[in-house]
């Protein structure tokens, strides 16, 4: 729907502050949102965030209990359609654990012409690893702690964000572009397109 105005759609969106995005994303029912039903009403506890295109994870959330919910407890996943596949939900009751916890931070990281740009990776400081083109890569190294009799779970945190690169062409459609500022249009549309694709399928047959 952009056309020839996706560019500067695109520069102006990286100026917008992060507040004014998560806000739209969440009116367009984007992150999917977790409910708890207490005194018959369901309140808001709190949103898994999406992440990216398509992908495979667990995710979990913590949830206060005030001693209003229902016996057995009951929740509610809430999302726009088709933006979320769910394979399964569960609550953990268990106590807390003692953990102790090791930030490592990466020891090397060699990238594609075998220079190690570890000092790009190993510091949240503003200084990031650019991959501008899909033969970018590097292959990270840490130093882990020594095992134990202990359980251990290694977790990879890290951040970054990506581009994805579009030419798009044509005249920009903006009354249909504008109408994704109400809440809720984004499902909509979704729901619509939906529609024409049954419509596409029972006229082929």
């Amino acid at each position: 729907m952009f056309g020839t105005a996706y560019q500067g759609y695109a520069k102006k969106q990286e100026k917008s502050s992060g507040a004014d995005i998560r806000k739209w994303s969440l009116d367009q029912g984007i992150p999917l949102s977790l409910y708890v039903e207490r005194d018959g009403k369901w309140d808001f506890v709190d949103d898994y965030n999406i992440a990216g295109p398509m992908k495979f994870k667990e995710d979990v959330l913590s949830i206060p209990l005030n001693g209003k919910e229902t016996n057995p407890l009951k929740v509610k996943l809430e999302f726009g359609n088709f933006l979320w596949e769910i394979d399964y939900a569960a609550v953990d009751y268990s106590g807390d654990q003692k953990v102790t916890s090791y930030t490592i931070p990466a020891k090397t990281a060699i990238n594609e012409e075998q220079k190690d740009v570890v000092g790009l990776l190993n510091k949240d400081d503003g200084k990031y690893y650019t991959q501008p083109t899909m033969d970018n890569k590097a292959e990270v190294t840490f130093d882990l702690p020594k095992t134990s009799d202990l359980r251990r779970t290694v977790i990879l945190h890290s951040k970054g964000w990506y581009e994805i690169l579009l030419n798009p062409v044509g005249k920009p459609d903006i009354n249909k572009l504008r109408s994704f500022r109400q809440p809720g249009q984004f499902n909509r549309f979704v729901n619509e397109q939906l529609k024409k694709m049954e419509q596409q399928v029972s006229q082929a047959q």
